[in-house]
């Protein structure tokens, strides 16, 4: 179905367990990065999410090439959020090619957007739901990565909170809302807003600043 090696281990789903499915993304990303001792080399860290790999490796050209291609509609990182990869992927994803976090899928929804559909709460307050947890996790990292993703809207003219509230209702918890309505930057979200009415392409009429 995928043409590129870390496309293939993303698809192929936490078989036979989602630790090994983890396991598998993480050998291939490690195996293909090298270790940079420059300090110009080295990505800015984000400082609210910690990755699994090493603070100071570099994709190689082949890993790079594979993270920004996009295949059936997926980069890595929105197929990785599509495929519900554990938050340890990730935040590797993320670390090695931050810009992937801005990639639209083919739909207009970023990697924010299609995680805010996942299972973020459980109808079992006594058996917390890991997988559940893991999802809280993956969400914070990508808005600590592509902040201005809150504001951004898919195809549907939704924001990623819109398409929060849309899914699993009862089991929203008032912290997560109030983390995805925190301020933005009134000159970021007027830029996002004129790019729009610069390119006409407004299919739901965007909300101007007050």
């Amino acid at each position: 179905r995928y043409k590129t090696r870390l496309h293939a281990l993303i698809a192929r789903g936490p078989v036979p367990s989602r630790r090994a499915w983890k396991d598998s993304i993480l050998t291939y990303l490690t195996q293909n990065c090298d270790v940079s001792n420059d300090e110009s080399n080295k990505p800015e860290k984000v400082k609210f999410f910690a990755s699994p790999l090493p603070v100071n490796v570099v994709p190689k050209e082949n890993l790079l090439d594979e993270l920004r291609t996009e295949e059936n509609g997926f980069i890595p990182i929105n197929l990785a959020v599509e495929m519900n990869c554990p938050s340890e992927i990730i935040s590797a994803l993320c670390e090695l090619f931050p810009l992937g976090a801005t990639v639209p899928r083919p739909d207009g929804s970023l990697p924010l957007h299609i995680a805010a559909t996942r299972p973020t709460g459980s109808d079992n307050k006594k058996k917390p739901d890991p997988i559940v947890s893991d999802n809280l996790t993956a969400i914070a990292i990508l808005m600590e990565v592509y902040p201005v993703a809150l504001i951004i809207r898919d195809g549907k003219g939704r924001t990623p909170l819109i398409c929060l509230l849309q899914n699993h209702a009862s089991t929203r918890h008032a912290e997560l809302v109030e983390k995805m309505i925190k301020t933005v930057d009134v000159d970021v979200w007027t830029e996002e807003f004129q790019d729009h009415v610069d390119q006409k392409n407004e299919k739901v009429p965007f909300p101007v600043p007050s």
